[in-house]
């Protein structure tokens, strides 16, 4: 089976990171729905996110477990990691994923663009994202989607995408489909 995996939300909170960085800049509290929803409402925000975003990016450590459920996933099915970050931060990305030990050469990143394209050009038979937005577009493109569980999505409910409160429920449903 061909699996595609967004990175920011799923593989690594780097958006609560860059929620805690964003409100010691302003000097007020930052949500992560903000971060996620009202990113560019945030002006401000702009010239430092330009010049920090590898921190968010490129810095924060996996989810808990994610490793080690990616690696066993990688004994029997293709994987690929699609993430609306600018292409910019590629190579910086392939070198936190081999740090952690994961793999490198299946990144795709749209900068900003929608992902649905490429996961149809991939032939993806399905998708785990954190995103109601990128969920939506990706379903609507044929494309099974796993949303995971976050707090900045827990009030969305779509019929075509399953929800995953964590990696262990995410591995179970991921089985469901094979």
């Amino acid at each position: 089976m061909r699996i595609g995996f967004d990175i920011d939300g799923v593989i690594v909170d780097t958006i609560s990171a860059a929620a805690v960085a964003i409100s010691d800049f302003l000097g007020c509290e930052v949500t992560c729905e903000d971060v996620i929803f009202r990113f560019d409402e945030i002006h401000e925000v702009h010239d430092y996110w330009i010049k920090n975003a590898h921190k968010f990016l490129c810095c924060s450590p996996p989810i808990e477990g994610v490793c080690a459920h990616i690696n066993e996933l990688l004994n029997e099915h293709e994987l690929y990691f699609i993430s609306a970050r600018g292409i910019e931060l590629l190579d910086e990305s392939r070198n936190w994923f081999e740090n952690y030990g994961l793999p490198k050469d299946n990144l795709f990143f749209t900068s900003g663009e929608p992902k649905a394209g490429v996961c149809k050009e991939l032939g993806l038979d399905l998708f785990i994202e954190d995103s109601p937005k990128n969920a939506q577009e990706i379903a609507l493109a044929g494309i099974p989607v796993l949303l995971m569980e976050t707090e900045y999505n827990k009030d969305y409910a779509d019929e075509k995408i399953v929800r995953c409160k964590d990696w262990d429920e995410l591995m179970q449903k991921i089985s469901s489909y094979i």
